[in-house]
C-alpha cells in the first residue's frame, strides 16, 4: 500500500496505546478476587511468548504483511482462504472495540445521543485516518502518547494523594491458590489484550528498522503490562475485589471518588477523553489492518483506497450496531465466548500451524 514507513519509536507508541485500548474499559477482570492484579502480570508473560511466535512467523517473509505471507506459506488454494479469515477477524475486532467505546460514551458523557449516531461519528474519524494512511496514524498516536501518560500519572497521583487505596483489600495473597489466576489468564486475559498483538504483523513491513520489531514489541508489551498492573492494583485497593466486580467501568468509578479538599474532584472527563483516544487508536489499527489485507488479497490499487475504506466503514457501522447495541450481552460475549472460539484459533492455533508449514517447506526446499 505504498511507501509508508514508521519509526521504531512510533511502533512502540502504537503498541502501548493499542494494548491499553479497550483494556482500560473491559480488560480488568476480577475473577481472581484480590489476586487479580497477578492475572495481568502472568498474561503479560504469556503475551510476550505469543509475540515471539508472531515475530518468528514474520521472519519467513519480513517484507509482507501477515495476509500475504499466509498465501506464500500455504499456497494459492488454502492461502487466500486463511488470509480472508484474518481480514474478517481484524474487521470484527474493530467492530467489537467500536461497540465498547460507543457504549462507554453513551454511558458517561452522551447519555441522550443514539448509539448509531456515536458509531457513525467514530467511524468517520477512523475512515479519515485510514485514508490518510499508517504514517498519519502513527504520528497521531505519537502526539497523543504524552497526554495519555500524563493522564495516567495524574490519575494515580490524585488517587494516592487522596488516601483512597486500602492495601488490606489485596490480602490475603493467594487465598484460593493459583487455580483462579491461571484459569483467568488462559484464555481470557492472555488473548485480550496481549494476544491481539497479532495485528501488528500487518504493519511490520512498514517499519524503517524492521530488525527492531522484536525488541520494540517486547518493550511495548512490558510497559503496557506494568501500566495495566498498576491500574489494577489501584482499583483493587480502592474498590476491593467485590466492589470492582459490580461496577460497569471500575477505572471510572475509582477516579470519581477523588475529592481533595473539595478542590480537586470530578476528574472523570480527563479519564474518559483518554479512554476515547485509546479506543480510537485501537479501532483504527484493526480497521486499517483489514484494509491492508483487502488491498493485498484482491490486488486493489492504492488509488482505490478511499472507495475501499468508505465501503468498509459503512459495513463497520452496520456490524457494530448489530453486535454492540445490547451492552451486557456484548461484554459477556467478548469476555466469555470470543477468547475460546475466536482468539485462540486465530492467535495461537493458526500461527503455530503456519510456522510448522513454513518450517517444513523450508526443510524440503533446503534438501
Amino acid at each position: 500500500m505504498g511507501t509508508e514507513k514508521i519509526s521504531a519509536f512510533q511502533l512502540f507508541v502504537l503498541i502501548v496505546l493499542f494494548e491499553m485500548g479497550s483494556a482500560v474499559v473491559l480488560g480488568f477482570t476480577f475473577k481472581a478476587n484480590q489476586d487479580s492484579w497477578m492475572v495481568i502480570l502472568f498474561s503479560m508473560i504469556g503475551g510476550l511468548l505469543l509475540y515471539l511466535l508472531f515475530t518468528h512467523l514474520s521472519n519467513y517473509y519480513p517484507a509482507l504483511p501477515l495476509t500475504e505471507a499466509i498465501v506464500k506459506i500455504t499456497g494459492p488454494f488454502i492461502g487466500p482462504i486463511l488470509a480472508f479469515f484474518y481480514i474478517i477477524y481484524f474487521f470484527y475486532l474493530a467492530s467489537r472495540v467500536l461497540g465498547d467505546f460507543t457504549n462507554l460514551m453513551q454511558i458517561t458523557i452522551l447519555r441522550q445521543t443514539p448509539f448509531i449516531v456515536i458509531t457513525i461519528v467514530f467511524t468517520l474519524m477512523v475512515c479519515v485516518a485510514s485514508i490518510l494512511g499508517l504514517e498519519v496514524i502513527a504520528r497521531t498516536a505519537e502526539m497523543f502518547y504524552p497526554l495519555v501518560i500524563f493522564s495516567g500519572t495524574l490519575f494515580l497521583a490524585f488517587v494516592y494523594l487522596d488516601g483512597l487505596p486500602d492495601f488490606r483489600n489485596l490480602l490475603p495473597v493467594l487465598d484460593k491458590g493459583w487455580e483462579p489466576i491461571f484459569s483467568t489468564v488462559f484464555p481470557q486475559t492472555i488473548t485480550f489484550p496481549f494476544g491481539e498483538m497479532i495485528v501488528f504483523m500487518m504493519f511490520f513491513p512498514y517499519l524503517i528498522s524492521s530488525y527492531k520489531r522484536k525488541q520494540v514489541g517486547v518493550l511495548g508489551i512490558i510497559v503496557s503490562g506494568i501500566i495495566l498492573t498498576l491500574l489494577s492494583i489501584t482499583i483493587l485497593a480502592v474498590l476491593g475485589s467485590e466492589g470492582a466486580k459490580i461496577v460497569a467501568i471500575p477505572l471510572l468509578e475509582t477516579i470519581s471518588l477523588v475529592n481533595i479538599q473539595d478542590i480537586i474532584q470530578r476528574m472523570d472527563p480527563i479519564v474518559i477523553i483518554t479512554m476515547i483516544i485509546l479506543g480510537f487508536i485501537k479501532i483504527t489499527l484493526f480497521f486499517y489492518a483489514a484494509i491492508i489485507g483487502l488491498h493485498g488479497l484482491f490486488q486493489i490499487p492504492r488509488s482505490k483506497r478511499p472507495v475501499v475504506v468508505i465501503s468498509a466503514g459503512l459495513l463497520l457501522i452496520i456490524i457494530t450496531f448489530l453486535i454492540g447495541l445490547e451492552y451486557t450481552e456484548h461484554v459477556n460475549i467478548g469476555l466469555q465466548v470470543i477468547p475460546y472460539y475466536v482468539h485462540v484459533p486465530m492467535q495461537l492455533i493458526l500461527p503455530l500451524f503456519l510456522v510448522c508449514v513454513a518450517w517444513i517447506r523450508g526443510r524440503i526446499k533446503w534438501n
